[in-house]
């Protein structure tokens, strides 16, 4: 027998298995499949020749972390998304699922992109994008309820009866979205450690609302012309920072009942009222908004009144510029802290003009130091100790280089 031979014929069989395994374990790795309802007659097995009709039929045949690619047309399909894929219309101009909602339940990692549709809900799903589509004319547009670290992003989201956004959940992040014309722009109702940032929040009725939520960031947006631009209702440790609350027709922020919240560095202008902070008896109890802390927004412009306090005490408010608001505060029942002490300084008020000849924590030291040498008083609760002389003062120290 001829050893050498058979040798060589064992070593090709085994070559020849290992590469058709190899070929298999590559066909059975991720794949895009085609969806076009175009394809009326046939034949229909999701390749780039054959596209599926519907995407349903698609997800049927779609294995974890395949690609949808659907072509443009309209969808007259309810969708429920339970394994991990990638769905991806066309032009989200003219890609349109016509359904109530899309569903996407009890699932990780799915990435939707491109459609335009009435309405995504995800329940239990995690980790997932929801990017660049148009959500409108539904009841919710995107609701989130306890999903976890999902991204929703460049969406344009109008005209939806309730909410443009629910957010009912922990660590999601909605960014760069423009929502508009609907009842609530973004509700964060429970739930916590979200960050909203970078979005669009026009001509809602409310534009941010927070109910029962905590430690979320909402930081950058451009809020505007809604009739509340941001409302706390039981709402504790949020940021609110950088963001533009302007031309809202009656508050740029509202205040209930919510305690333990930062508001800095906003710009509020050219609202009805500026920002109220207000007490509620909601479950029969009464409570009051407290701790929080309202430093370095400009407070401007504003008809009513740069910022309003109803039976709400011990809250820190320094280093804004309140500049030509109807009438500057409005307090009742409220009693307030107004300056971080000396030489922080507290606020910069428009309507007020004193004299700078002393300094020191009780102004009694001859030399200027950039505060005014006698309090702003609001009421009798309530006083500025050291009024500044400047705007925009947020860097304290750089004032004490001031020559007078």
């Amino acid at each position: 027998m001829n050893w050498k031979a058979v040798s060589g014929i064992i070593v090709t069989l085994l070559l020849m298995g290992m590469l058709t395994l190899s070929v298999q374990l590559a066909r059975s790795g991720p794949k895009t499949i085609y969806v076009d309802d175009d394809n009326i007659w046939g034949p229909w097995d999701g390749t780039l020749e054959y596209p599926y009709q519907s995407i349903t039929s698609a997800l049927v045949h779609a294995s974890t972390n395949d690609t949808i690619y659907v072509y443009n047309g309209i969808y007259r399909e309810a969708l429920e998304l339970g394994k991990t894929v990638s769905l991806i219309g066309e032009d989200r101009a003219t890609t349109i699922i016509d359904s109530r909602v899309v569903s996407l339940y009890d699932v990780k990692n799915v990435y939707i992109n491109g459609f335009t549709m009435r309405g995504i809900s995800l329940w239990w799903a995690d980790g997932c994008v929801i990017s660049q589509n148009i959500v409108s004319n539904g009841y919710s547009g995107i609701y989130m309820f306890e999903s976890l670290n999902n991204i929703i992003t460049r969406n344009h989201i109008t005209n939806n009866l309730r909410e443009g956004i629910l957010n009912s959940c922990f660590n999601n992040t909605i960014t760069r979205n423009n929502i508009t014309r609907n009842h609530i722009g973004i509700w964060s109702y429970h739930g916590s450690q979200s960050t909203i940032s970078g979005n669009n929040i026009a001509e809602n009725n409310v534009g941010v609302s927070f109910e029962g939520h905590s430690h979320t960031t909402l930081r950058g947006n451009n809020i505007t012309a809604n009739r509340v631009g941001i409302e706390f209702f039981y709402a504790d440790h949020i940021t609110v920072s950088e963001n533009n609350i302007t031309g809202n027709n009656e508050t740029g922020i509202s205040l209930r009942a919510s305690s333990n919240n930062r508001i800095l560095e906003n710009n509020i202008a050219n609202n009805g009222n500026g920002t109220l902070l207000n007490w509620s008896s909601h479950y029969g109890m009464p409570t009051h908004s407290s701790g929080n802390a309202i430093i370095g927004n400009n407070i401007s412009l504003n008809d009513e009144y740069g910022i309003q306090f109803i039976n709400c005490s011990d809250n820190l408010i320094h280093h804004n510029n309140f500049v030509n608001n109807t009438e500057q505060v409005y307090s009742e029942y409220s009693a307030n802290v107004w300056d971080n002490g000396y030489p922080f300084g507290g606020n910069y008020w428009s309507d007020y003009t004193d004299v700078d000849l002393y300094s020191g924590p009780n102004q009694d030291t001859p030399g200027c130091d950039g505060i005014w040498d006698h309090s702003y008083i609001i009421d009798g609760d309530n006083k500025d100790g050291y009024p500044l002389i400047t705007v925009d003062v947020r860097l304290t120290r750089a004032r004490f280089s001031l020559k007078c």
